[in-house]
């Protein structure tokens, strides 16, 4: 999920599979407004996916790789 530049890859839709619109780097902060979680998938990094608005585009980012800061 990650590229070997340590950037956190955001898709279009919440699976692996889905199309790579852009890479973050590491320590970025992102708003979650939704988990989706998929029961069918053994893997914890594809488990659990975020959805959020990033420079005006709305995309998933695997929550395995987040971190939470601050907030409830």
């Amino acid at each position: 999920m990650f590229p070997a530049d340590g950037a956190l890859r955001l898709r279009e839709d919440h699976f692996p599979e889905a199309k790579h619109i852009m890479s973050v780097p590491g320590g970025t902060k992102l708003v979650i407004s939704e988990i989706y979680c998929d029961s069918s998938s053994a893997a914890p990094e594809t488990k659990y996916w975020g959805k959020t608005d990033y420079k005006g585009m709305t995309l998933w980012a695997p929550m395995y790789y987040l971190t939470k800061v601050g907030g409830e």
